[in-house]
């Protein structure tokens, strides 16, 4: 059993979901994808002020980014947590994760921001399927 810590741990999780629409002659996807492409270098649009490390993640079943680096949790600048945020685009819908924690290291952020995006893709009816899953049919009439 792992050892349990003597203090409250500070964590914070959020997630955001944008569907978009086409637009003239744009389709849906081609704008999210656009969208997208824009934000993926934008560690700042995530909160995230300092340490900053972005890399393209696999297994998502669409574009899939992670930024890591430390975060601002309060109005006064008073508290810097570390904090991971996953941002995947999936056809027209990007959904976005941010998890913070306190006392705990990058790989830790890290694997539980990907745990959250998988859960919110998979409650979204987004996530990829298994290997060998066969495709689902479409209903007749």
């Amino acid at each position: 059993m792992a050892e349990q810590p003597s203090f409250p741990r500070t964590v914070r999780v959020e997630a955001g979901t944008r569907v978009f629409e086409p637009f003239f002659d744009l389709s849906a996807v081609t704008l999210a994808a656009r969208q997208f492409a824009s934000w993926r270098n934008s560690s700042f649009r995530f909160g995230l002020v300092t340490e900053t490390d972005s890399r393209s993640l696999e297994g998502f079943g669409g574009e899939a980014h992670l930024h890591t680096g430390r975060h601002l949790v309060d109005d006064a600048g008073r508290q810097v947590l570390l904090a991971a945020v996953v941002e995947v685009r999936k056809d027209n819908v990007v959904i976005t994760v941010r998890y913070t924690e306190e006392h705990v290291d990058r790989e830790r952020v890290t694997e539980v921001a990907q745990a959250l995006a998988r859960t919110a893709l998979r409650k979204a009816g987004l996530a990829p399927a298994a290997p060998g899953t066969p495709a689902p049919q479409a209903s007749p009439g």
